[in-house]
């Protein structure tokens, strides 16, 4: 599973809300679907928390949402694997395996992106400065688990 997102969709709001396309591509598809259009920074940092918080210990699930719309998935640890299930209107319609550490590094690559891009315009918000805090967290979060294996 990879984040899927369009750099060229980026705008800001008057009240300094940064939106864009955002999704996830899993099984040959993407969730919710290609050109969702959401506020990508604040879903990113909502995202990489729960990424965190699943990638450290005593956590084995994450619930992951789109801002705009009915549409999250979640992420369950099993003992030897991941599974990631998609809900709509807080209904599952499909599960699928998932590796986290390769899915929390496409989330990392993608908050990379979309940082750079938005330093290029010289667009500032608060989410952005959380942004940049929280990427740090989840590449340390991913080195460790690296580590680990």
């Amino acid at each position: 599973m990879e984040v899927n997102f369009d750099i060229k969709s980026l705008e800001v709001s008057k009240r300094k809300v940064i939106t864009g396309i955002i999704s996830v591509e899993v099984g040959n598809s993407f969730f919710p679907e290609q050109n969702w259009n959401d506020a990508i920074v604040a879903v990113l940092n909502s995202w990489i928390q729960s990424m965190i918080q699943i990638l450290g210990p005593g956590y084995n699930e994450a619930q992951l949402t789109f801002f705009d719309g009915p549409f999250f998935f979640v992420i369950r640890k099993k003992r030897d694997h991941s599974v990631v299930e998609l809900f709509r209107n807080s209904k599952s319609f499909k599960a699928y395996d998932l590796d986290i550490r390769e899915f929390g590094y496409s989330l990392l690559k993608t908050s990379r992106e979309i940082i750079k891009e938005i330093d290029s315009r010289d667009w500032e918000a608060e989410d952005v400065v959380q942004l940049r805090i929280l990427i740090e967290r989840l590449l340390l979060n991913l080195e460790l688990m690296d580590k680990k294996n």
